[in-house]
């Protein structure tokens, strides 16, 4: 698996399939999943999202893409974690410690 960090607002590209990205920011910062004809992921493919600095990160659905999510999409606090799993094309399941809404 591999791991990456980030401490801006990024969008997330092929090379975090199956990965882990941490997010090491004293702001919040924004992750976009960007729809398939930018980033066509397979389905099943998974990435693992870690808010690691104070800074809470927003999952966010660019133009044309659906991320379905039991609460929201922000991470509730430092070290939680967010899954996103792809299960159809440009759709998304968020999974994880999330804020309440």
């Amino acid at each position: 698996m591999d791991v990456r960090t980030e401490t801006a607002d990024f969008a997330f590209d092929l090379s975090d399939t199956d990965g882990y990205v941490r997010v090491d920011s004293s702001s919040g910062v924004t992750a976009q999943l960007r729809a398939d004809h930018h980033s066509n992921f397979p389905l099943g493919a998974s990435i693992a999202v870690e808010q690691a600095g104070a800074g809470a990160v927003t999952i966010q659905a660019g133009p044309g893409v659906t991320i379905n999510k039991p609460e929201t999409l922000i991470t509730a606090k430092q070290f939680a974690v967010v899954t996103l799993t792809k299960i159809a094309a440009s759709t998304w399941t968020l999974a994880g410690y999330t804020t309440s809404a």
